[in-house]
């Protein structure tokens, strides 16, 4: 083909660099597909984790203005009995809380009857009573709280996508290290608080302990740190 006396080649590609150039996009697509597939996950856990805190920490507070009394200590004394934890949750905490539905029939692994609440947004929590000691001869009576943030669609693993939070009485006192202890309403494991890091991220790795692991997390400021000891 020519053009004012000029000839021009048109060059097209071989089939051998059409199959390298998909097979180097497939390799690059298979490095960094799952990377972004898993901090999505990571952002998305970190989201509704930092939600959940803010979520129960207002209505456990508003619930006390409004009834006059320790939402915490009602709480355990409800989930004491049968029959009394939906109660307990429709008065003291519902009226707070965006949520489809409550389930005080709901079996865990243990075959034990649980009250399980189901949150707008795919989650759930379920409640227990937990009384915790301290060396100094006090106690904090607390609703501990499993928060599942996808339900049952997995894995299911405490420090992954289960965590664990207290509603508890307040409490001043001192652990059996001798450090003072201040428990306030809504948040993390007491027992955690005087630990430093380096034993919380200890107690997280061992068999997935939830409750030290959703410490870890809120002492990261709601962030899965590079160093957190569970993949997600």
């Amino acid at each position: 083909m020519s053009r004012g006396g000029v000839f021009l080649s048109k060059k097209s590609f071989t089939l051998s660099e059409v199959l390298i150039t998909l097979v180097v996009i497939g390799i690059i697509a298979a490095i960094t597909v799952p990377n972004i597939i898993q901090q999505n996950k990571r952002t998305r856990v970190e989201t509704q984790l930092k939600k959940f805190y803010s979520t129960m920490s207002n209505a456990a507070r508003l619930s006390e203005i409004q009834n006059g009394i320790s939402t915490a200590e009602v709480g355990f004394n409800a989930f004491g009995g049968k029959d009394a934890g939906e109660k307990f949750f429709k008065e003291y905490l519902a009226p707070y809380l965006n949520y489809m539905k409550i389930d005080c029939k709901y079996k865990n692994e243990s075959g034990e009857e649980r009250c399980k609440v189901y949150m707008n947004d795919g989650s759930t929590f379920t409640m227990y009573n937990h009384y915790i000691g301290f060396a100094d001869g006090g106690s904090t009576s607390c609703v501990e709280m499993y928060y599942d943030t996808n339900d049952t669609r997995g894995p299911n693993t405490d420090g992954k996508d289960i965590f664990n939070f207290f509603l508890c009485t307040k409490f001043n006192g001192f652990d059996y290290n001798g450090k003072q202890v201040s428990v306030d309403s809504f948040g993390t494991f007491p027992n955690a608080k005087n630990l430093t890091r380096n034993q919380v991220k200890f107690m997280c790795s061992y068999k997935n302990n939830g409750r030290y692991c959703t410490e870890l997390i809120y002492r990261d400021g709601w962030k899965f740190s590079k160093d957190y000891p569970l993949k997600i």
